[in-house]
Order: C-alpha cells, then sequence, then structure tokens
C-alpha cells in the first residue's frame, strides 16, 4: 500500500479453511509526515476486513497460523506474524477508535471485534452512521454489508444514507433484492434504488470542480477537486444539499433567470406522482422546473 509513492503498508494474507477465516503473515505500517497519524493502519485493515467479508468467512483474523508457500519448486515455510499476535500498531490505532482489539484472544481479532473495527475504519457523516447502527440493532441488516457497500463503492455515502431512510427494504437490498418472481416488491426496490443513484449523481456534480478549463496554464488538477457540498434526506425523500457559497446548480437551463443559492432541495423519483408535485410545491427552494431536462422525473 502507498501514497504519493511512499510505502505506508505491507501485508500478506490468505483463507484459512481450518477456522473459515483469515490468517495474516505479514503486517507492517509507517507513519510518515503527509499521512495523517494511523491513517496507515486504518486502511490496511479496511481492506483486510473487506477480503474478509468479500471470502464469506466468519469475519475472525488470526495472527499465529503457519502457511507455506511453493517457490521454484522449493516450499517455503513462515510460522505466521512475528508477532505472534495482533499487531501492536493495530492495537494501538484500535484504542484510538475506541475499538479493543485481542481481547477475546491475543492472537486473533474475534468476529465480534472485527466487526466493530469495521465500522470504526469506514469513513461516513455523522447521520448515516446513526442510521447505520440503527440499521443493524432494528432493521436486521448486518454492520459488515454496510461497510463493505462503502468502502467498495457498491453504494455512496449519501446513496446508502437515502436507501436506509425511505426503503423499508434496505435489507433485501443491500442483500442483492428480492427474489425475482416477486416482481412487485421488486419493483418498488427498483425505483427506490434508482432514485438513490440519481440522488448520487446530483451530489457528484454540485460537489466537483473539473479544472480541465483550469485559469489558461495548461495544468489540470485531478486529485481533490470537491467542493465541499454537504446533505441531509429530509421528510419524504427529499434531499437538501448545502453548498459552500451560492451558486447556480450546473443542471439549470441555459440563461435561467433563478437566483443562485447556497442550498438546494432535490425530490429524486423515477415515477413522478400528484403528492411528489405537491412536496416540491411546498419546498421553501421550488427547484422544480429543473426536472424538465431529467426524463426519469425530478
Amino acid at each position: 500500500m502507498a501514497c504519493q509513492n511512499v510505502l505506508v503498508g505491507l501485508g500478506a494474507i490468505a483463507q484459512d479453511s481450518s477456522f473459515d477465516g483469515l490468517s495474516v503473515l505479514a503486517w507492517q505500517t509507517c507513519e510518515v509526515p503527509h499521512v495523517a497519524t494511523h491513517e496507515a493502519n486504518r486502511a490496511l485493515a479496511a481492506l483486510t476486513l473487506c477480503d474478509a467479508f468479500a471470502r464469506g468467512g466468519t469475519m475472525e483474523i488470526r495472527f499465529d497460523r503457519p502457511a507455506a508457500i511453493a517457490l521454484d519448486g522449493r516450499a517455503i515455510r513462515y510460522p505466521g506474524h512475528p508477532e505472534r499476535r495482533v499487531p501492536a500498531s493495530l492495537r494501538r490505532f484500535g484504542r484510538t477508535v475506541g475499538v479493543t482489539l485481542g481481547a477475546d484472544d491475543p492472537a486473533a481479532i474475534s468476529p465480534r471485534e472485527a466487526r466493530e473495527l469495521f465500522m470504526a475504519v469506514t469513513p461516513m457523516p455523522d447521520d448515516l452512521r446513526h442510521r447505520v447502527r440503527y440499521a443493524a440493532e432494528r432493521r436486521g441488516v448486518t454492520p459488515e454489508r454496510m461497510c463493505f457497500s462503502l468502502l467498495s463503492q457498491v453504494w455512496r455515502e449519501i446513496e446508502l444514507d437515502f436507501l436506509l431512510a425511505t426503503c423499508d427494504q434496505a435489507a433485501d437490498v443491500l442483500s442483492g433484492g428480492t427474489d425475482w418472481t416477486r416482481r412487485a416488491q421488486r419493483q418498488v426496490e427498483s425505483d427506490v434504488c434508482r432514485a438513490a443513484l440519481m440522488a448520487g449523481m446530483y451530489y457528484r456534480r454540485l460537489n466537483g470542480r473539473d479544472s480541465a478549463a483550469g485559469d489558461g496554464d495548461g495544468a489540470r488538477v485531478v486529485e481533490d477537486v470537491s467542493t465541499g457540498v454537504g446533505w441531509r434526506i429530509e421528510d419524504w425523500g427529499t434531499v437538501t444539499y448545502t453548498l459552500p457559497g451560492p451558486v447556480l446548480p450546473p443542471w439549470a437551463p441555459p440563461g435561467h433567470d433563478l437566483a443562485p443559492t447556497a442550498r438546494v432541495a432535490v425530490v429524486p423519483r423515477v415515477h413522478v406522482t400528484a403528492p411528489d408535485v405537491a412536496t416540491c410545491s411546498s419546498l421553501p427552494m421550488r427547484l422544480g422546473t429543473f426536472g424538465r431536462s431529467f426524463p426519469s422525473g425530478v
């Protein structure tokens, strides 16, 4: 794992069928000036936990299992991680995020600890984190599934926030959707997913700052081109975007005479109904006329 051509982490992991979890042979991170403190451990932990979830195991991660590899016809044996327990750097990072690692077994991250660590290493806004915890406790959605969806970008943060806030079938959606034979319910889930994708598309369009035009110097910046737009999921599936300053939304038709604003309210819908129109009319920021540019309906 590298950042700006500087190695900040090295790891070697493999699935071990003897306990249906991950075995870690190597785990080494370092702190460098241009990376936040503990960020290497957070990133390497996120990669490891995503791999543990994707393999469908128990989420247990052990550091004391031996392994062997074949190289040029020779078997090379490794006794396991040199520390034979959860690495000190990873335990130190765990303490900074309130997760004690190696408490159940000093040589392993238990499934319970792995789920807590997964939540801690996954970046998400406070409102979304609250919804994720509520969904895990009350709606039967496993936290590791939601964390994996965010870290792998199967669903972006705003999209998952919209799903959890507006869809009672979020658990089914995140696990692949209702069985295809139940067409009516699957159609409802499909419509909510499409609306969530529209909300995400609008967010990226507002938050992006492409420097292709630049200031004439010919340099195009491709890193950190976000403008800092925030969002909040309101009642009736309304998404309110908070902009860093008064701007005219980029999807406004040419020559539109709407005054620039620092807040934009959007009601993403696949099929626009009379109640949706009434909802748009009741908003203090009436931007429904922009929907003429989108056949899917806004």
